[in-house]
């Protein structure tokens, strides 16, 4: 799953563009959008700057976050939390 977030552009300097994500300031590579410019909303996902978001889409997406904020898991899954078996050093790995 990848999460993504809408910001809006602050700067943009040497395929890198400075995003405001809900307060947070975040340095997002901007090489896919080359005329981005500093105001734009932009979908931003894994530190790239993945294409702009109008003003209607980004309303939208405020009107859903909720809903989907609370499907999220608050924890990893029960199989992630345990630690992973390691082999004594005397055997050889497979």
């Amino acid at each position: 799953m990848c999460l993504t977030s809408v910001g809006r552009v602050i700067s943009v300097e040497d395929g890198q563009a400075l995003v405001d994500l809900d307060g947070l300031q975040r340095r997002a590579m901007s090489l896919m959008i080359p005329d981005l410019r500093p105001g734009e909303l932009v979908l931003v996902g894994l530190g790239t700057v993945l294409g702009r978001v109008d003003l209607a889409d980004h309303e939208a997406l405020e009107r859903i976050q909720p809903a989907t904020s609370q499907r999220l898991p608050t924890s990893p899954p029960r199989a992630m939390a345990q630690p992973v078996p390691t082999l004594p050093p005397d055997r050889p790995t497979p």
